[in-house]
């Protein structure tokens, strides 16, 4: 594992839930019953950042979400949010969004998705 700064500068955006096509609202409901951690126990070892975004989207698709870039020790990490909870994670962005917090009223938004951190080398941690 590598060590990484906590320090994430989400861009907050709207509820992308209103943009989605029909198609897509299909897709993240049939994935609902995903096996996440299976999945992400069964991922390979990658050799750089390409590779192991180019696995993600592969096998998540939009439920993969870049939120932030940032750097460490002269390298580039990307933060991104695995989202397991489509519905209640963008109630979760939206609610952030308008700047209106006290509208969280349980844990649930937090359960509703992982940050995964990739480095430009290709080390992926999952936090959940």
């Amino acid at each position: 594992m590598f060590l990484f700064r906590h320090t994430f500068h989400f861009h907050l955006g709207i509820n992308i839930n209103m943009f989605l096509q029909t198609s897509e609202r299909e897709l993240f409901a049939k994935e609902e019953h995903m096996d996440f951690e299976k999945i992400l126990n069964e991922r390979p070892t990658f050799h750089s950042y390409n590779e192991a975004h180019e696995w993600f989207i592969e096998h998540f698709q939009e439920r993969f979400v870049l939120r932030n870039i940032d750097q460490l020790d002269g390298q580039k990490l990307y933060y991104y949010h695995l989202i397991k909870d489509p519905e209640v994670y963008h109630e979760y962005m939206n609610v952030l969004s308008n700047d209106q917090p006290e509208h969280i009223t349980d844990m649930s938004p937090f359960y509703s998705y992982h940050t995964v951190v990739i480095t430009e080398s290709g080390q992926v941690e999952v936090i959940t």
